[in-house]
């Protein structure tokens, strides 16, 4: 199972419309030598400047996209964001190991969530890399009291 680390900004930018339905969202995968920061603002210092980033055989620079964002009332009080899961095949050669994942709006330049997975994940040559989101969203939230 993995576990998500938000940055201090997340919940807000959502709130506020600062990260929209209209923003690019991608996913960066990191080696083992990426750290969680809820300080963080930008992507370059969520990824080193990319020295923590993962990439080749099929999955790009910079990540790959999260179609269809959807930001939406969830419940009484919550809220979510959901997109389609992510499939991508790989050839060439392995991909890996992955040890964690960044969610990231690539519109703002800013980093939405830091995915730390509970063991090494390598995608071995001509099989597909998938990043399945939960079906209740990629992120749900409810505001504090």
């Amino acid at each position: 199972m993995a576990t998500f680390f938000f940055y201090n900004h997340t919940i807000h930018d959502f709130n506020t419309g600062v990260f929209s339905v209209s923003d690019t969202y991608k996913v960066i995968l990191l080696s083992d030598s990426a750290a969680f920061n809820g300080t963080d603002t930008t992507i370059d210092a969520a990824t080193n400047t990319g020295g923590w980033e993962i990439s080749g055989y099929g999955w790009d620079v910079g990540g790959l996209e999260i179609t269809n964002p959807v930001i939406a009332s969830d419940g009484a009080d919550g809220s979510k964001f959901s997109g389609d899961d992510i499939s991508q095949a790989i050839s060439g050669g392995d991909l890996g190991p992955v040890y964690a994942y960044l969610i990231v709006n690539v519109t703002e330049s800013k980093p939405v969530a830091f995915v730390l997975l509970s063991a090494p994940q390598t995608v071995l040559n001509n099989n597909l890399a998938i990043i399945s989101w939960n079906a209740a969203g990629i992120i749900a939230w409810t505001p504090g009291n």
